[in-house]
């Protein structure tokens, strides 16, 4: 039987980019610290094919690409950060 989940996934305040394995059709939920690391926290379903899902985070004022999908902004000290989901165009 098939059914949803909450997991969080880690990632380093210093990674600008990085890719996750995320099952397919998981839902963006947030995003916090613990312990100087950042966690993105996602609703997936149990079971299913896991696919690379790239990330990157962005900067006040910082361009960004035209196929990157906004996700969340989060503050760590004095700095707010925006985190997009990156979408590859073929």
């Amino acid at each position: 039987m098939s059914c949803k989940l909450v997991y969080k996934y880690p990632y380093f305040l210093k990674q600008k980019k990085f890719t996750l394995q995320l099952p397919v059709g998981w839902k963006f939920l947030t995003v916090m610290v613990e312990n100087e690391k950042l966690f993105l926290w996602a609703e997936v379903r149990d079971g299913v094919a896991k696919e690379n899902v790239d990330f990157e985070v962005f900067g006040t004022g910082q361009e960004i690409p035209l196929t990157a999908e906004y996700l969340y902004t989060y503050t760590v000290g004095p700095f707010n950060f925006h985190l997009y989901m990156l979408r590859h165009v073929i």
